[in-house]
Parts: structure tokens; sequence; C-alpha cells
């Protein structure tokens, strides 16, 4: 199986027609996300023809931060430069961020799936320098 990787860069800033708003949906989103980010992820991804719903946001984040911690990929000395107390305030750092961004993928991708439905007559769009033959 032939897995293909797509680009969209989200540090750019955003177009008028991303920040549109969805008025025909909303739901819960954790704290430390706002609707603007997340309709913004939706409609820039959906803009480079990256359908949310196919990403697996699946993390085994504490295996994946012991890992790092036992690599000495972080030093007592590069954290303290960097302001941390301990490798666990890092970790615990880090771990916050990885949920962070799990979460804005998530939640991006149910507006973006409502954006779908409602814009696009539940069609997916096609981006005319995405399509494959």
């Amino acid at each position: 199986m032939s897995s293909k990787t797509f680009h969209c860069r989200y540090d750019t800033p955003p177009l008028e027609s991303e920040l549109a708003p969805v008025p025909y949906h909303s739901h819960y989103l954790p704290p430390e996300l706002t609707e603007q980010e997340v309709i913004f992820h939706a409609r820039r991804s959906l803009n480079q023809g990256i359908d949310l719903s196919k990403i697996d946001i699946t993390i085994n984040l504490s295996s994946a931060l012991i890992n790092i911690s036992k690599k000495d990929l972080v030093t007592k000395e590069k954290l303290e430069k960097a302001g941390f107390n301990s490798v666990k305030e890092y970790l615990m750092m880090q771990a916050k961020k990885g949920k962070r961004v799990t979460n804005l993928i998530k939640h991006s991708a149910i507006y973006q799936k409502a954006i779908v439905k409602n814009e696009y007559g539940g069609v997916f769009p096609i981006i005319n320098s995405l399509k494959i033959k």
C-alpha cells in the first residue's frame, strides 16, 4: 500500500475565506482551542485537499516522551537553558502540547465535515493540483 504525504502550512496568515464562520455548526471545544482557530485549520486543510477525518491521531505520547528522556535527547543543561527546572516539567509541557495538537486535528475534522456537508453538498472537493490519475 502506498501512502501519500501532503503538507499544509498553517503558519501563514489566514485568507479571509478561511476565517468564514460556520453558523450551521457548533460544539464544545476544549478551553485551549478557539472556534476561529479550529475553523481556520478546517478550511485551510480543505483548501489544500486534506481530509482531516483520514488522519490517524492515535499517539502513544507517554512512551514517546519516555523514549525522548531515555535517549538523552533532553539533558539537564539543555533544559536549564530553555528555562525548565526538571525533565519531568519538560515532559509534562510536551505532553500538553501533544494533547493540544491532537484536539486541534480532532475538532477541526468535525468542523470540516460540517463544512463539506453544508457548502459542498457532502462531497469532498478535489483540488486540481492534487488529482491523482
